[in-house]
């Protein structure tokens, strides 16, 4: 999976979204992960103004909040 940029005109503005694979998790070896984090900074030139971090909402382990 490649890091892929998008992008659209909102109110007269470009917007761009560069999306990434797991790049923060554990799925990509050491050498892709740097490959694709090197890669989704070129993509996001001249610069990335916002970072929105995603992330899966889990619900409470019931078993560990008993005391």
């Amino acid at each position: 999976m490649e890091s892929t940029r998008r992008s659209t005109v909102i109110d007269s503005r470009e917007v761009v979204v560069v999306e990434t694979p797991d790049v923060l998790g554990t799925s990509l070896v050491p050498e892709i992960r740097a490959r694709e984090a090197l890669r989704s900074l070129q993509l996001c030139g001249p610069g990335p103004h916002a970072f929105l971090l995603v992330v899966q909402a889990r619900a409470p382990n019931l078993e560990s909040t008993m005391i």
